[in-house]
């Protein structure tokens, strides 16, 4: 039998007669997908594991994401014109959420003391000594972080009671404050408990 095959019978690969490129499509976002939640588990550390740089991947895959995006409207008969239309409506939506987003973080913000978030965060994300993104693995449970946050504040609480005593000294490991420490542990404890939440539905 010649000619064009019936719908349905098509592979919806690229060079098939039916929905050409559609399974590529399929493919590269599951693709994106794949990077995307590999920087979720390194809670935003582009130096994977494996030696590869997680930004570098991402901007790959974007690209081949969006190569078969306009292989999909080309050899389709989609309207470019109503995409085109959608995707510049969808993106000023997405620039709004996230400049509500920002103006609410600046509010919170502004609720502590100059500098105290970004030292938390600091810590959260590259003290050389591990508390950072592997802190929250490794069998570290919500306990281990809550005994680590007293002890910090313990720490603090001792040194605050030697006489001529203003401000405790910084951890030694990292130089930076106690009490950041210890926040930096409540924020971990309280996103293993958010995750059990969850889990609980």
């Amino acid at each position: 039998m010649t000619g064009r095959k019936a719908p349905g019978s098509g592979d919806f690969s690229i060079g098939a007669l039916v929905w050409p490129g559609v399974s590529k499509l399929i493919e590269e976002a599951a693709e994106v997908l794949q990077v995307a939640g590999k920087l979720l588990g390194s809670r935003g550390d582009v130096d994977h594991f494996d030696g590869s740089n997680l930004k570098a991947r991402f901007e790959v895959e974007l690209g081949d994401l969006l190569a078969a995006v306009d292989f999909v409207s080309r050899h389709n008969d989609l309207d470019a014109a109503a995409i085109k239309r959608q995707r510049q409506a969808k993106l000023a939506r997405y620039e709004e959420w996230h400049r509500d987003q920002q103006v609410v973080a600046d509010r919170i913000a502004a609720s502590f003391p100059p500098g105290f978030l970004e030292e938390v965060a600091a810590i959260l994300v590259s003290n050389p000594h591990g508390v950072g993104p592997t802190e929250s693995g490794g069998g570290q449970t919500l306990d281990d972080h809550l005994q680590h946050a007293i002890n910090h504040l313990l720490v603090a609480d001792n040194d605050l009671s030697k006489p001529g005593a203003t401000v405790p000294r910084p951890d030694p490991d990292s130089g930076r404050s106690q009490f950041a420490h210890a926040a930096a542990r409540c924020a971990l404890a309280r996103g293993l408990e958010l995750t059990a939440e969850a889990a609980r539905g």
